[in-house]
């Protein structure tokens, strides 16, 4: 006889206790950057339990390996002087319409174990500090290479 279960029903582990809804993480792109914002679906991902960590664990791998990409190329257009002058910001925003795309879609995927899991009475904590604190530490994290800075923005 089989037990009963429901496929998309989180089944949290010891992290339990960092659960935080994924509109914090999505927060944490938008103001810190991608290098706490990824991590954080990922650590949220497995925390929450969410049917879909494997998928989320990939598609923040990709998002990471899409954005070095992305600046690689940036930086190598505008190396080359095939940027005009006072474009490279524009051009610059390759990269972070990347990051929205990559950000907004693990939120989207994290929100429905996310959402089954409040269901259910699970608790979470409020991501506010974390946001806060990453958003200020922002400029010294991003203060290295050029291409550590427009990956990880």
């Amino acid at each position: 006889m089989t037990a009963y279960a429901i496929v998309d029903e989180p089944s949290p582990g010891r992290l339990v206790g960092a659960v935080v809804s994924p509109l914090w993480p999505l927060f944490a792109l938008l103001f810190a950057g991608a290098w706490v914002a990824l991590p954080w679906f990922v650590l949220n991902a497995f925390a929450l339990g969410s049917a879909t960590r494997a998928r989320e664990t990939f598609a923040a791998a990709a998002g990471l390996a899409g954005s070095l990409a992305l600046a690689v190329a940036v930086l190598g257009l505008e190396s080359r002087g095939a940027v005009p002058p006072g474009a490279s910001d524009w051009v610059r925003l390759v990269v972070v319409a990347w990051h929205l795309v990559v950000g907004f879609g693990l939120y989207l995927l994290q929100a429905r174990s996310f959402a089954v899991w409040t269901q259910l009475g699970g608790p979470s904590r409020s991501g506010f500090w974390i946001v806060l604190l990453a958003t200020v530490a922002r400029g010294q994290v991003l203060s290295g290479s050029p291409l550590w800075a427009l990956t990880l923005s």
